[in-house]
């Protein structure tokens, strides 16, 4: 539990005891005093001013409190939204545990796309570095044919030199003697086979030119295919870097998606934390609804029209439980409690009921975790809290709830300690009336000072009250002797001092007996 929300659970105890400890003194003093305002009688004014002392001491500690300590205005304004923030965020938990798988899948998908691009990239490049061998092979080819073009063109123009010399001296010797005809007949023959040649060289260049042409296409080929895998090259290099870029990005969120995770987790557990707590207490409050509701069920119909019998927090009885008991003894006192409780619910009308979890008129009823304990387990259960004790105590049965006519009475026990609050003597309360008014209103006078003075000294020395469907009680005052004290008070004809005086020594689980004295 949180320890701001325990210490404040301890200190509006602590402050609930000094308050009825102020309030007593205050409303004994204002009381004694008789302090008339405005025509308000003096004990309604030290009621009211008991009320207001009452509400201002834990009224002005929450005010301090608030005003000191942050944690405590947050743990009361926000107190009611645990289960609403936990909720939210979960939501917010889940949102970020979506985001980052996601962001993985992203990071992941993105990873193998990159894989993916430098494998396309490593195969471009091989591709590019094979065609750059097939260029300069190309070129170098090309190279090779133009020198072989220049070498061929070189000895085209030494026989067209030849030819012409030779067909010049042809027309030089054609005009000789026929001494030369044999030798030009020759010199024909010689011509005929370098025409033959010259015819084949031109055919070799022009298969030559056409090689070369298809070179230079096959190269302007390649530094196309070159120019467009190296665009294409450059695309994916600029994908990559896009692509490496969002990588860093997200690599970079990543811590920060990761912390605030963490932190809503652990939001999350505190507010789990203060959820497990507001459960509990549901839990408790839907146990303790589901006990009224199952005790009420079965009478429901029949407790509308029938006439209430006793009222919840009504007391049937109570006993006397000495110190050091064992455990058959224990057990005998606790069932003498009950036989006197169901003598008490017979006298009022109350029915047993065979169906009921108990027998007789009253029981003892125990439910945990919305099931019944069986009977020799409730009576077993209360013996556990006789028996240890070591100083003596009151155990007092009252109803648990509202019980009508023809009902069992389901009993709820309490302890109580027991010492001695008055010795024989004591003065318990003292007052003022006066013998000068009318018999109804000298005993008005004295049914106010028992009231007021006598009942709130009762209080604070922690008499246990005997709780009526008319409210709390400590006793009743004898009514020949208030007839008595009456005829006294008249006679005088004059103010008096009152006085309540202890009869015998009182403990606190006694009735309050005492004797009015007039002085």
């Amino acid at each position: 539990m949180d320890g701001v929300a325990t210490g404040f659970i301890v200190l509006m105890i602590a402050l609930g005891g000094i308050s009825a400890f102020v309030a007593d003194i205050l409303g004994y003093k204002i009381g004694k005093k008789r302090l008339s305002l405005w025509h308000i009688r003096p004990k309604y004014i030290a009621r009211g001013s008991v009320t207001i002392t009452g509400m201002l001491i834990p009224l002005i500690t929450v005010l301090l409190l608030a005003a000191s300590s942050a944690e405590f205005r947050t743990w009361v304004t926000r107190g009611r939204k645990a289960v609403q923030e936990l909720k939210q965020k979960e939501e917010e938990v889940q949102a970020k545990n979506t985001l980052l798988r996601k962001t993985n899948r992203s990071l992941k998908s993105s990873q193998d796309l990159l894989l993916t691009n430098k494998k396309r990239q490593d195969e471009l490049n091989k591709t590019l570095e094979e065609k750059k061998k097939e260029a300069e092979a190309q070129s170098s080819r090309a190279d090779q044919l133009k020198k072989t073009i220049d070498t061929q063109q070189g000895q085209l123009g030494r026989l067209s030199q030849a030819v012409n010399r030779a067909e010049a001296s042809i027309k030089k010797f054609q005009t000789e003697s026929a001494s030369f005809r044999k030798e030009s007949a020759a010199a024909r023959k010689t011509l005929d086979s370098t025409k033959q040649l010259l015819a084949k060289e031109q055919t070799s260049l022009k298969e030559i030119r056409s090689s070369l042409v298809a070179a230079d296409a096959a190269k302007t080929q390649a530094l196309s295919d070159y120019n467009s895998l190296n665009a294409r090259n450059l695309e994916i290099q600029k994908n990559n870097d896009e692509l490496t870029k969002n990588l860093n990005e997200l690599r970079t969120q990543l811590p920060s998606l990761i912390a605030q995770i963490e932190t809503m987790k652990g939001d999350r557990d505190n507010a789990k934390g203060d959820l497990t707590d507001l459960l509990h207490q549901i839990e408790d409050q839907t146990n303790v609804l589901e006990r009224v509701r199952k005790e009420n069920s079965t009478y429901a119909a029949f407790s509308r029209t029938s006439a209430p019998m006793f009222s919840k927090g009504e007391e049937l009885a109570r006993i006397i439980v000495p110190s050091s008991l064992t455990t058959d003894e224990a057990r005998n006192l606790l069932r003498s409690l009950v036989r006197s409780a169901r003598t008490a619910a017979a006298g009022k009308g109350a029915l047993p009921d065979p169906d009921y979890p108990f027998p007789g008129e009253a029981g003892l009823l125990r439910v945990v975790n919305r099931l019944e304990i069986p009977q020799s387990e409730v009576e077993d259960f209360w013996i556990k809290q006789i028996t240890p004790s070591s100083a003596t105590r009151v155990l007092v049965a009252r109803s648990t709830v509202n019980r009508f006519v023809g009902e069992p009475v389901t009993l709820d026990l309490a302890f109580y300690p027991n010492p001695i609050v008055f010795q024989e003597g004591d003065i318990i309360a003292e007052g003022r009336v006066d013998g000068r008014n009318s018999d109804i209103s000298v005993f008005g006078e004295i049914r106010d000072f028992v009231r007021t003075y006598v009942n709130a000294k009762a209080k604070r020395v922690k008499m246990i009250p005997f709780q009526g469907r008319d409210g709390e009680t400590f006793g009743e005052l004898d009514p020949g002797q208030l007839l008595s004290t009456i005829r006294t008070i008249r006679s005088t004809d004059r103010l008096l001092r009152l006085q309540a005086v202890a009869r015998k020594d009182t403990r606190a689980g006694d009735k309050l007996e005492f004797d009015l004295v007039v002085r």
